[in-house]
């Protein structure tokens, strides 16, 4: 009885198991909720749809760097509410990552006309109430790692929770032993143009007054955050002509008792009150490095027209009188205005980084204005920003080339060696959608590609206009006279800036350009010492390789990637330090199609499954440069759930084989003859530990073990199980293998659509010493000599 009633009790218990799983699994099929990575170089819409499904999630930095990680949310029901949560979590040989680091924002959509569409760009820092309906929300990580952290490996998660479903991503942090400058100490010069008026006319607060002053404290802090170095300020009345709808208001007042008339300059009085506080606010928050003065002439374009305002003491209204360069009243105003600006200067020791900016002019206004500053003020130097005068010129303080001056290569190369010891030469882009860009519709990659254009010319750095000249109403309409985003890079919030995707963007950049520095640093340093001038030689050459990828915007295939660069640029410096690069380099993809069911290799390539896979070709020498076309090997891959299936065709001249020896033992030095061979990584986080998969034309085998960190690297003991066939076609010299590799092997408990690992196939062909036969890898190795590098592992990525 006892026991009848035990089997009846296990029963219900097994029933209730049972019903428990079938209800678990029904919920995983109607789940509604889908989370994936972006990455922060993607803008979104609301139509965006999943493009990777991974759980696993990573990211490199140095010390005192800010990066940024973009991740979607996407439900066919409406769920709510809604967040994204930062979690601490530790795993062997890896630090936690503390979520003091790590900032939550969320990606706000404004309309974009140009574009027929609504399009994220806004960062904010609540998330919405609820995930609609087919509808894509992004999630924004922006990860501070201080400047005294610890370098290693940190893992942490971000949880996302919708309605009752939830997500998980496993965040995986490597700090590299390295440490960046401050944004406001690094040598990249960023110049964009400010327009403080904007932010008392937005909050509808009054002009100068406490509370723009607070607001404007906040801005400052934002400039300096994101590595600004320039102070724009307007010494005149509305110096851009209201190009934005509103007046530029003077922050020094001209004061002159009733009207003014040429040859009565000597009775204004000017008040620096208003210019003095902007600019020590802005060098309090670190921005020092130069003081912009706008202008002797209204900008930009032809007009010689200078619209001197001032109030009239008389009856404390303001009068503008329009005057133009050469003219009395203009030369007047001027030779009284000048003298006193610099003995405004001097008094606070702001002469020597003080500029009088003028914005696209040309050569024939500014002889005319040239000559007066000779005249009234020597001292002063100038900042040209385009116009004829700008690309002609190599005595201005500051020079900033339009960025379609920069194709003249040899004529801008010139133009700097001239300008060496003169000042800072940089670049701007404008209004037209020709050039890389930061309007709210530019691809996000572009705002980082900017520093990446500066280092590869040789530039200091680059100029905007503008940071906040919003239009009427930038949520609702950001586009106005102006495309949208054009006139400024943050949004105005409640009690400061909201910062854009573009605007962190570029923030990356400068960091990228940064790095570069570093390294071009310890080329030159290389250089420099004795024995070591063909390893500077080959460091330069790859970096500039890397500049090339990063910039290349006449590619046929991919895009420009200053993300994948920057990993690039990271091995490069950790290769001269004379340390193991830990960082994969490559952007080399193959798509792994699914299989709908398991199947046993035979070296037939004609099965269905393969005649439907994506096909890879290689064809050069490990390095990419020669070409070996008698030993062109075609290669694909599918998957299932258990195992990862692999396919070569292999053309051949003659074979080199072991005749003698045992198909069903290992055969170690199989890499002495001909094979194909996989090396994968199913935990990319772990650089140095893989698995290596050979095979020989007459199927002989070996499968391995790596740990580039232990010695010997190569476990020969380790057995994986896995399954291969060939088989050779001898009339037409060709021979093909099938592998399958069990994904519980390779240490993943399955496989899943999305997911990415890292990999590399390779191939070696043909008779002879090493030196004689061709060593073939798809993702290229450029610096030769091994197999075993696998910061060049491509990325194998499931798809279904």
């Amino acid at each position: 009885m006892t026991r009848l009633r035990s089997v009846s009790i296990i029963a219900l218990l097994l029933a209730e198991l049972f019903f428990v799983l079938i209800a678990a699994n029904a919920q995983a099929e109607n789940s509604t909720l889908q989370a994936w990575e972006v990455g922060a170089d993607m803008r979104l819409t609301p139509a965006s749809i999943a493009t990777s499904q991974g759980p696993e999630v990573s990211t490199e930095a140095f010390r005192n760097e800010i990066v940024s990680m973009q991740f979607a949310v996407r439900a066919t029901q409406t769920l709510q509410p809604f967040k994204a949560i930062c979690e601490s979590t530790s795993a062997a040989g890896s630090k936690s990552l503390p979520c003091s680091w790590v900032e939550i924002r969320y990606p706000g959509y404004v309309p974009v006309v140009e574009r027929g569409e609504l399009m994220a760009d806004p960062l904010l820092t609540s998330p919405p109430p609820e995930i609609k309906p087919d509808w894509t929300q992004g999630i924004w990580l922006t990860i501070s790692i201080p400047a005294e952290a610890n370098p290693g490996d940190y893992k942490g998660a971000l949880t996302i929770k919708a309605g009752s479903e939830s997500r998980q991503f496993d965040l995986s942090l490597r700090v590299l032993d390295f440490t960046l400058p401050g944004m406001t100490k690094g040598g990249f010069y960023l110049n964009i143009w400010q327009d403080p008026a904007a932010v008392a006319r937005v909050a509808q607060v009054p002009l100068w007054s406490p509370e723009h002053w607070k607001l404007l404290e906040a801005y400052a802090q934002n400039l300096a955050a994101h590595g600004q170095k320039s102070i724009s300020t307007s010494i005149v009345y509305d110096p851009w002509r209201s190009q934005t709808g509103f007046v530029y208001p003077s922050m020094v007042e001209w004061r002159f008792p009733g009207e003014y008339q040429a040859g009565q300059a000597s009775k204004f009085q000017f008040d620096f009150s208003v210019f003095d506080r902007y600019v020590e606010m802005m060098m309090k928050a670190g921005i020092n490095k130069s003081i912009q003065c706008f202008s002797m002439v209204d900008g930009p374009g032809q007009t010689s027209l200078c619209n001197i305002g001032y109030i009239d003491t008389a009856t404390g209204k303001l009068r503008v009188c329009p005057t133009h360069v050469g003219d009395t009243a203009y030369r007047d105003a001027w030779g009284t205005f000048l003298p006193a600006l610099v003995r405004h200067l001097k008094q606070h020791g702001w002469l020597d980084r003080t500029y009088i900016g003028f914005d696209e002019k040309p050569q024939a206004i500014m002889n005319g204005i040239f000559n007066v500053l000779k005249a009234d003020a020597p001292e002063l130097k100038i900042s040209l920003a385009g116009g004829s005068s700008s690309e002609e010129s190599a005595t201005a303080g500051e020079l900033i080339l339009h960025y379609g001056a920069l194709s003249r290569r040899a004529a801008v190369r010139k133009l700097l060696e001239e300008r060496r010891a003169v000042g800072p030469t940089a670049f701007y882009t404008s209004c037209d959608t020709a050039s890389p860009n930061t309007f709210i519709y530019s691809p996000q990659w572009e705002s980082r590609l900017l520093p990446w254009i500066a280092f590869q010319h040789g530039l200091a750095g680059y100029t905007r206009w503008a940071y906040q000249s919003w239009p009427d109403d930038v949520w609702k309409q950001p586009e106005s006279r102006w495309h949208s985003g054009d006139s400024f890079l943050v949004y105005p919030g409640e009690n400061g800036p909201i910062d854009s995707t573009r605007w962190e963007m570029l923030r990356q950049g400068i960091e990228d350009y940064e790095a570069l520095g570093m390294l071009k640093k310890k080329i030159e340093s290389l250089r420099k010492t004795p024995g070591h001038s063909e390893e500077a030689a080959s460091l330069e050459s790859r970096m500039m390789g890397t500049i090339r990828g990063a910039t290349d915007l006449e590619k046929c295939h991919g895009i420009p990637s200053p993300g994948l660069s920057r990993r690039e640029v990271n091995a490069l410096l950790t290769e001269s330090e004379g340390r193991q690069s830990m960082s994969y380099t490559s952007s080399a993809r193959i798509i792994s199609k699914f299989s709908p069911g398991d199947f046993v290799p035979d070296g037939n390539l004609d099965k269905k499954v393969w005649k439907s896979a994506n096909w890879v070709v290689m064809d050069h020498d490990m390095t990419g440069e020669k070409p070996y076309p008698q030993s062109a090997t075609e290669m694909a891959t599918v998957w299932t759930p258990r195992y990862v299936y692999f396919a070569y065709r292999c053309k051949y001249e003659t074979l080199n084989i072991y005749d003698d020896a045992n198909p069903a033992a290992e055969k170690w030095g199989l890499w002495d003859r001909d094979v194909v061979e996989v090396f994968i990584n199913a935990q990319p986080e772990r650089v140095n530990h893989y698995y290596e998969f050979e095979v020989s034309p007459n199927n002989l085998w070996i499968d391995l073990e790596i740990n580039k960190d232990q010695s010997p690297f190569n476990d020969a003991n380790w057995d994986s199980g896995y399954d291969h066939a060939t088989h050779i076609d001898a009339a037409h010299h060709i021979w093909t293998c099938e592998m399958r590799i069990p994904a519980e092997a390779l240490g993943a408990k399955e496989i899943f659509a999305g997911a990415e690992w890292r990999l590399n196939l390779f191939r070696a062909d043909g008779q002879g010493e090493d030196h004689q036969r061709r060593f073939m890898s798809w993702s290229t190795i450029p610096e030769g000599g091994s197999f075993h590098v696998p910061t060049r592992f491509g990325i194998i990525q499931f798809v279904k």
